[in-house]
């Protein structure tokens, strides 16, 4: 067997030092420049313990986060030893599930004893595998072609069973069909890995139940389940596709948890002598990525649909890219008191420096960056980019306003958010007041419990919440008063007709109204003319926010409106 490893990434000299004099002899040390090398190692299999440093560059949470829900690396492998112990901080990173967590300012005797016992513990379970499957070659064979956890055949197998199901078909039809349950993820997130390991044996106790020997299973990717099947006649297809929709939906109902869930189906058709099997399997689950980014619950695999997976992951990669080549920028909106007319605010808007197109819109990229969750990564960025924005417009003497920035559902749910926020706010050296977190009504209200957990720790730190796109939701004065807000936005799909139809006009003055018997801030976006301007301010409203005053506009350009005001337009 080889020699375990130690890999460290952001350690001081001294640091390193201490750690080759206490562990040298055993592990062999492996220093990674960035996290995408910490995950190369990660690679090889022998790595005993990630010991990220972080005494002075990326914020633990920070790094912490983007390894384990980005790049999924196991939690219990990481120890974190950070440049100075903050609470926030270190209960951020054991919900999240890491090893251990200990500031760099302790002795070193202790933090080394503390390296030690995780070592241990991680080494044993290195060793014991690595012997087992030397002295016990029928389990290494088992490993290749089943799946540990739920007994099913893995996709290596499920490949082999599929190939002479199609031979045996003799050029008749074959489908393979593969499904998983929508939102999985946020299971694991919630409830834990534990619980989602329960939920995949358990769905695959239904699968294996359901279809007996009829049809060819198998899990063969994270939480995805495969099954192919002869199908020469369209309602054979129809009927397989039922009775797997109907398997995946039961309710389950677990220890800590009831769920109701929802399938999600990606399908191929193909015959032996056109498509072999290991193609027809990766076009079932082009098809199920298809599913997972359009919103609908089934697809058929197709030339044009295998185009349009190519074109997304193509998109993808450069989107995984725009980070470390910053290409991602933002405009800002300035948003208007209507009683001094003066800038009391502004929402940064995210936009994309394409290399091949130019300037792209967020509702273009953070759709595909919430799927493939790089919106957790990008998220970071955007705290700290907007905190480095207004550091910069305050060291240059302009007046500072509080600038919103738009979270998403992934990032709201994290974990992570307050910590975040707090070390970047701490680093750039600016107040709470500085930012206002923008929170959309769906989002609050997917775990309204739990939402308003987070909710109170973020008003607690000083932070102000803006309830954004308010009427296209659940726009209820009872759920309302459940959430700390500190300002209501009123969508511009109230406004834009408000000045010529009665009724927008009514519901604009009943959303101002709710707004202002909950003491909240009223805030009108999309305001484009003169006459919406006047209703709204005849009915009291507080801030607007539209290409009435301003479209979106640099940061370089918005820093001279800071600095010479805005005029409405005559």
């Amino acid at each position: 067997m080889s020699i375990p490893a130690i890999v460290h990434y952001q350690l001081t000299a001294t640091t390193r030092a201490r750690l080759v004099r206490d562990f040298g002899a055993s592990y062999t040390m492996l220093q990674a420049e960035n996290l995408q090398q910490i995950v190369d190692f990660a690679g090889t299999g022998r790595v005993a313990l990630f010991l990220l440093g972080l005494e002075g560059g990326m914020p633990a949470v920070r790094a912490a986060t983007t390894l384990v829900m980005h790049w999924q690396l196991p939690p219990a492998a990481l120890f974190i030893l950070a440049a100075q112990a903050q609470v926030r901080q270190e209960i951020a990173l054991f919900r999240l599930g890491v090893a251990d967590y200990v500031a760099a300012g302790q002795a070193w005797p202790a933090i080394s004893a503390r390296i030690a016992a995780r070592l241990k513990t991680r080494s044993c379970a290195l060793r014991c595998r690595a012997q087992d499957m030397a002295l016990q070659p029928h389990q290494l064979n088992y490993l290749h072609h089943y799946d540990l956890l739920t007994g099913l055949p893995n996709a290596a197998q499920f490949i082999d069973q599929l190939a002479r199901l199609m031979q045996a078909a003799a050029g008749r039809q074959v489908a393979v069909l593969v499904a998983c349950l929508a939102h999985f993820r946020d299971i694991n997130q919630v409830w834990g890995r534990a619980s989602g390991d329960q939920v995949l044996q358990l769905v695959a106790q239904r699968l294996r139940r359901g279809f007996g020997a009829s049809v060819a299973l198998a899990r063969v990717s994270g939480h995805s389940y495969a099954i192919a099947m002869e199908c020469s006649q369209p309602q054979q297809l129809i009927r397989l596709r039922a009775t797997l929709s109907t398997l995946l939906e039961q309710p389950i109902e677990l220890e800590r948890m009831r769920l109701q869930p929802a399938s999600l189906i990606g399908c191929a058709m193909g015959s032996a002598s056109v498509t072999p099997a290991e193609t027809l399997l990766r076009n079932a689950e082009a098809a199920l990525q298809h599913v997972q980014c359009s919103g609908e619950q089934f697809a058929l695999h197709t030339p044009a649909l295998h185009a349009g997976v190519v074109a997304r992951l193509a998109m993808e990669n450069l989107l995984r890219s725009a980070l470390t080549l910053q290409q991602l920028l933002f405009y800002f909106q300035p948003q208007i008191d209507l009683l001094s007319g003066h800038i009391v605010g502004a929402e940064a808007l995210l936009r994309w420096q394409h290399p091949e197109r130019g300037l792209i819109g967020p509702a273009e990229f953070i759709p595909l960056a919430e799927q493939t969750r790089l919106i957790l990564p990008i998220g970071q960025w955007v705290i700290d980019a907007v905190c480095a924005q207004q550091a910069q417009w305050k060291a240059l003497g302009l007046p500072i306003v509080p600038v919103a920035l738009n979270l998403s559902a992934l990032q709201f749910r994290s974990g992570a958010l307050l910590a975040d926020i707090e070390q970047a706010l701490a680093r750039h050296g600016l107040a709470p007041s500085s930012i206002e977190l923008e929170l959309t009504e769906t989002m609050v209200m997917q775990d309204p419990v739990a939402a308003a957990t987070t909710m109170q720790a973020l008003r607690a730190a000083g932070l102000s919440l803006a309830l954004d796109d308010f009427g296209t939701g659940y726009s209820s004065l009872a759920y309302l008063k459940r959430f700390p807000f500190s300002s209501v936005k009123m969508d511009r799909a109230f406004v834009t007709d408000i000045a010529t139809g009665r009724v927008d006009a009514a519901i604009a003055r009943a959303i101002i109204g709710m707004g202002h018997s909950l003491r909240l801030t009223v805030i009108a976006e999309g305001v484009e003319t003169r006459e919406q301007l006047q209703l709204l301010r005849d009915s009291g409203c507080d801030q607007v926010q539209g290409y009435y005053y301003s479209q979106p506009v640099p940061a370089t350009v918005f820093a001279r409106m800071l600095e010479h005001g805005l005029k409405a337009p005559t």
